[in-house]
Order: structure tokens, then sequence, then C-alpha cells
């Protein structure tokens, strides 16, 4: 995934169509103040470029912003759910869905997730699962929370940044579970020097990784061997 590299002209065009989107939406909530906390969300320049990492997604929030300032009639819309929000909310939240399960499958395709591996439980521990946009069945709160996810989803860097906690917590499980155990040292340091896509990929691929479950001292000495066993047979 190639970063973005911000150009002065991208950061004044960024903060320029952002402050004309807060200005239409300001305008539309003076016009209707009742429908004012069911538009899209105000956007904020540094929030946006923090969560924009590659070109592409430079020019989607774009283009999403230039959607809203030409669309001439915003129309206010009630799902058979209750939920209250406009037509232009749902097409764009339509989209970032489409986007948020393409990056799904590409994730999930670096995987060897089947059940003769024994590990489908995988695709609901790391949230590969592609998911229907059905705004109609939430409320207005589930609706809420459903645009906060569906945003996360959708941006390039979700799954690299899961994998970074991933390996945070895989860390903290071996010092909580198998610290004090034969070659514990070595093994941690392995698993530490390890990137984090390769490590959730190696972990998801091989069950016995799993460290969740260990009672006894000979479990934890027996876990270390085998999580040690595992990356020989690899190479890592």
């Amino acid at each position: 995934m190639a970063n973005i590299k911000w150009r002065e002209k991208d950061i004044a065009n960024l903060k320029k169509q952002i402050n004309r989107y807060n200005r239409k939406r300001q305008r539309i909530a003076k016009k209707n103040p009742e429908f004012k906390e069911f538009l899209p969300p105000a956007l904020n320049t540094k929030i946006e470029r923090k969560n924009i990492t590659t070109r592409r997604e430079y020019n989607l929030l774009m283009n999403r912003i230039n959607r809203f300032l030409n669309k001439r009639d915003l129309k206010y819309v009630t799902t058979s759910g209750g939920v209250k929000t406009t037509d232009y909310e749902l097409r764009e939240l339509s989209i970032l869905n489409r986007r948020a399960n393409l990056i799904t499958r590409k994730e999930r395709s670096k995987y060897n997730i089947s059940p003769e591996t024994g590990t489908m439980g995988t695709i609901q521990e790391n949230n590969l699962i592609e998911r229907e946009f059905h705004p109609e069945y939430f409320t207005q709160k589930g609706f809420n929370k459903l645009r906060r996810a569906i945003i996360k989803r959708s941006r390039a860097n979700y799954y690299s940044d899961r994998n970074e906690q991933f390996k945070k917590n895989y860390l903290n499980a071996m010092r909580n579970k198998l610290r004090g155990g034969d070659n514990y040292k070595e093994t941690y340091n392995r698993i530490k020097n390890m990137p984090a896509d390769e490590l959730v990929k190696f972990y998801y691929e091989n069950p016995s990784m799993d460290i969740h479950y260990i009672y006894s001292l000979v479990e934890r000495d027996e876990k270390i061997n085998t999580i040690n066993a595992q990356l020989d047979r690899a190479s890592l």
C-alpha cells in the first residue's frame, strides 16, 4: 500500500472543500433545524488528513464531498426501522460499505482459512466477514454506530492497524501465560521480531499458536515448544 505524499495543493484543497461542505451543512441545518441531528456528520480537516493514507482515499473523500456540494435537493428519509437520515448519506454509506467489503475480501484472501486447517473461526475473530448494508434493520442509535463502523472498515489501513494491535495483544498474552517457561525469551523475541501482518497470517494458518488455555507449568512448556516447532517448520 503506497502512502500518500501530501502536496501543499492537496492540503489546501482538502481544507477548502471541507470548509465548503461544513458551511453547506450549516445552511441546511439552519433552514431545517428539526433535521439538524440527522444530517451527515461535519468533517474536520485534521482528522480527515490523519485518516487518509493513500492517494485513492484522498480522491474518494473529495468525490464524496463534491457529491454533497453538487446535490441540489437533499431529501430526508425515514427507514422502516425509524432511522431519520438523508438520501445522500444512505447512498454514501452504501458506497463506503462496498469499498469496505473489497478491503475485507482482499485481506481474507491472504489467509488459508478452511475447515481442513481448523481456522474457520478466525473469519469472525478478525472481522473478515463481508457485510451487507441494511439500514432498515437499525434504530437511530444503532444506525449511528453502523455509520462509524462502515467508515472505519473502509479505510485502507483498517486491517494493518488491527494486525498491529493483534501483535501487541499476542505478546502481552505470551508474557502473562508463558513467561518463566523453557526457552520463553527466545520464543518471545522470535514473535516480537515478526512483522504484524506475517504474525497474523501465521497464527490463522496454525491453530496451535493459540495460547488462551494454559493451566499448568507442563502445558506452558509444551506450548512454548509447539510455537518454536511451528516457527522452525516455517523457517521463521
